[in-house]
């Protein structure tokens, strides 16, 4: 991994990494929400412990 990061395709990925993941994450959440929403329905209503 040394290797990859050091080098200059491993730093140009890093550089754009932070945009790309800036780019998906609203699509992230939304699915993450839509996901928990689903696992919500299945539970049956639980009180807390």
């Amino acid at each position: 991994m040394a290797d990859f990061y050091g080098s200059p395709v491993g730093k140009s990925a890093m550089q754009k990494f932070g945009t790309y993941m800036a780019d998906i994450m609203p699509t992230m959440e939304a699915e993450i929400m839509k996901a928990q929403a689903k696992v919500n329905q299945s539970m049956p209503n639980q009180s807390p412990k």
